[in-house]
């Protein structure tokens, strides 16, 4: 990934609806998992500057994070965020069966060896312990987003599933999200192929009215994902448990 966008994330990743909802959606699977008051001990792989880390630590959870961005870990550690390193997937720095649960949001996309990467990631969890996944649908999605990103790939459900069952894993939970704003985003990227925008990422939104808007539409259905699953969406979510 580029490091100017790294940059925009760091600047948006508070506010932008995008990251206000994704976080919602994580802290509603761990309080599942993990509500009970157990100090779980988790590694969020792909963690750019850290603020979800500085999150969990906050609520008491054993965090630690980890990016290919020096610059992004830097810029963490100077906000004062703690148990942050620079790592690449798939070679983990860390021992083998540490973690009660491993983070990989929107990350396997930028991996040329996403099944070895997969891998690694059930390597450093305990048995038992829980992967929480996240990656983009459906190729026809394919934008600037994943131009400017460098991913390798957008996936379908059956995809991930297999490659994350043949590294050893049995699901808990499988299903699609951003699923109301689907429309709007599927016509917004095919109007680009024609007539392409002039942004930096998706990620530019400057009018905090729009974001006000789709942030709000998209924190209702990631509550609602407590109680009911969607056909299709943008991204793909997948919870995982070691064998």
């Amino acid at each position: 990934m580029d490091e100017i966008l790294h940059t925009t994330y760091q600047e948006v990743e508070e506010r932008h609806w995008w990251f206000v909802g994704r976080r919602l959606l994580i802290w509603q699977l761990l309080k599942k998992y993990y509500g009970s008051g157990k100090k779980a001990v988790i590694l969020d792989v792909g963690c750019n500057s850290g603020f979800l880390v500085a999150q969990l630590q906050a609520a008491g959870y054993d965090a630690a994070g980890c990016d290919i961005s020096a610059e992004a870990v830097s810029y963490g550690q100077n906000q004062g965020r703690r148990g942050l390193s620079v790592c690449v997937l798939p070679q983990l720095h860390y021992p083998n069966g540490q973690f009660d649960a491993v983070l990989c949001l929107d990350t396997l996309e930028h991996i040329r060896d996403d099944k070895l990467a997969i891998r690694e990631i059930g390597r450093v969890l305990k048995p038992g312990g829980i992967a929480i996944v996240t990656v983009p649908a459906f190729m026809f999605l394919w934008g600037l987003q994943d131009e400017i990103s460098h991913h390798f790939r957008r996936y379908t459900k059956k995809e991930l599933l297999v490659k994350i069952q043949a590294a050893g894993f049995s699901i808990e939970r499988v299903g699609y999200f951003n699923f109301f704003l689907f429309p709007l985003i599927y016509l917004v990227r095919q109007a680009a192929k024609i007539m392409p925008l002039r942004r930096r990422s998706d990620f530019d939104i400057n009018n905090k009215l729009i974001n006000y808007v789709l942030k709000n539409i998209f924190l209702l259905e990631i509550w609602l994902l407590k109680i009911i699953s969607y056909p299709f969406g943008v991204s793909l979510l997948i919870v995982a448990k070691k064998k």
